[in-house]
């Protein structure tokens, strides 16, 4: 679906979906975000290689499982318009705040660009990103980075903006065009597609191209759409031969160019089938290791006959020959600088560790073959009866991120905190992180995390919304969890470890304390009471 048809399909979304309030937000298999919005679920498909949207009924998707921090921000929310950044495939949603207490409003930024398809929820108020399906790092693009926190950029632009295509540059450019990519190289949201089309309605109809652009960037201007099924595909304007295309979102919701369908479900059988293929060979490889090990008894043999058959030293030799039980020769690598004794020590060492490989790599098979036959009836599941199980193991060979330190988070611009999620984070965040004159926060009387809150300008007193976000980390963190949770504070020279204390525990003075009500989103209001005294 290239740019300019999206524009269509933009337009066609927004006057049936604008002014509705968003129900809840659910995400699939990673790739496919899920709006309830009115009686209509919005279906955005960010599958690489082959992104898709569906306007499906009420029912589809409530079977997902909820995501967390798009339906904090998303849920109650009202769609204020549905548009398109510039003229690329990037579908731009913008709501209102959810509530009169949520500071800002916030867009999702359906980005349908093939193999880099994603969809980000950012915060309108700085364009702070909130969540995404997919982060990119700087490994990935140099250009910008897609993560929680970081500054939303947009994708660079794909040719020159709508308001110059008829500049005399342009026109020049396309005059001299001869092939299909020398349109869609020059013109932002036109691709293989729509440049064929134009040149064949130019050389059908004899007139110049720049005028057939001239033609499509003014329908586009003004929203004057035709939506129209050429020989190469979608086109948002009649342009060459094709017919009218009576059902829009068909092309939108296809995941390849030549079978529309139910993206849901074949995103699922396409991702579930590549991940039993990936678990295979992975089973395969763990066979050939398995078969390919020598077994504990042969270093154990090994080690027993040079203890009993041979003495002394082996200055130099890089072979044993010796006699076997059985009265056979049995060869027995040595190294060169260790005494027969050393080596015989050495494979007894080898025979511990082989056994324990061993048992390892059985197991590592054991939970393959599992995972592959849930996976198999899941598959079998899908494709009989169209139910999609979405709580299926990791992908195989995908270790879970390792714990790199305590958590961050950019509460607003200038005040960031560190939360400690265990009793050795906890430690790190209070006594090496924390400075003098940073604030800390604790659920009081309870275990749970040390919250470190900065201002990374100097020494400010926070504001009272900052603060309460901080406090509120403190309490979701803490056990057991109730509705309303003290939370004290105080500034971070006033904790301390008392003498034998283990990790996590301290002492701490001139504390206040906030009262945090934890709703069913996770939301918080500042309800109350502080002490005397404090920081």
């Amino acid at each position: 679906m290239e740019g300019v048809f999206l524009s269509a399909v933009a337009d066609f979304l927004d006057r049936r979906l604008r002014g509705r309030r968003c129900s809840g937000a659910r995400v699939a298999l990673g790739d496919t975000l899920s709006l309830a919005l009115g009686g209509d679920v919005l279906l955005l498909c960010a599958r690489p290689g082959t992104p898709s949207l569906e306007l499906a009924g009420q029912g589809r998707g409530e079977s997902l499982p909820q995501a967390a921090v798009w339906d904090d921000h998303l849920e109650g929310a009202v769609l204020e318009s549905i548009g398109q950044k510039g003229l690329d495939r990037v579908l731009v949603l913008r709501f209102s705040a959810p509530s009169p207490y949520s500071p800002s409003g916030t867009s999702v930024f359906f980005e349908a660009a093939g193999r880099n398809a994603n969809a980000v929820l950012v915060r309108s108020s700085d364009d702070r990103i909130l969540a995404c399906l997919r982060q990119v790092t700087p490994r990935q693009s140099r250009y910008r980075r897609i993560s929680p926190g970081e500054v939303y950029v947009p994708p660079p632009p794909s040719g020159a903006p709508l308001a110059e295509w008829t500049a005399p540059g342009i026109r020049d450019a396309l005059d001299a065009a001869r092939t299909p990519a020398d349109v869609y190289t020059l013109l932002e949201g036109v691709g293989p597609s729509t440049a064929f089309s134009l040149l064949e309605e130019s050389r059908m109809s004899g007139r110049p191209l720049p005028d057939i652009v001239a033609d499509l960037a003014e329908a586009l201007a003004n929203r004057r759409f035709e939506p129209w099924a050429g020989t190469r595909g979608p086109l948002p304007v009649r342009l060459g031969e094709g017919s009218a295309i009576e059902d829009l979102l068909a092309y939108a919701r296809r995941g390849r160019e030549d079978a529309p369908g139910d993206s849901l479900l074949e995103g699922f059988v396409a991702k579930v089938g590549a991940r039993i293929s990936e678990s295979r060979r992975r089973t395969e490889r763990l066979r050939q290791a398995i078969e390919g090990s020598v077994p504990p008894s042969v270093y154990r043999n090994w080690g027993s006959l040079l203890l009993a058959r041979a003495g002394g030293s082996s200055p130099g030799c890089t072979e044993a020959l010796v006699e076997g039980w059985e009265g056979e020769d049995v060869r027995i690598p040595l190294r060169p600088l260790k005494t027969w004794k050393d080596n015989a020590e050495r494979y007894f060492r080898k025979a511990r560790n082989a056994e324990f490989e061993l048992d390892n790599l059985r197991r590592l098979l054991s939970q393959e073959e599992e995972r592959i036959r849930k996976m198999t009836e899941a598959l079998e599941q899908a494709k009989d009866k169209g139910i999609v199980d979405t709580a299926l193991a990791p992908p195989p060979g995908r270790r879970p991120q390792e714990k790199t330190g305590p958590m961050q988070k950019l509460l607003a611009p200038g005040w960031r905190c560190w939360i400690g999620r265990n009793a050795k984070e906890n430690d790190e965040v209070t006594f090496r992180i924390g400075r003098r004159g940073d604030i800390w926060l604790h659920a009081r009387g309870l275990s749970g995390a040390h919250v470190v809150l900065r201002c990374e300008g100097g020494h400010s007193s926070p504001p009272a919304a900052v603060l309460e976000q901080a406090a509120a980390l403190a309490a979701q963190h803490a056990k057991p969890a109730s509705e309303v949770m003290p939370v004290d504070y105080t500034m971070v020279q006033h904790v301390r470890k008392a003498r034998g204390a283990g990790p996590g525990e301290v002492l701490y003075t001139r504390e206040k304390t906030l009262f945090i009500r934890l709703g069913p989103r996770r939301r918080t209001r500042l309800r109350g009471a502080e002490r005397k005294g404090g920081p």
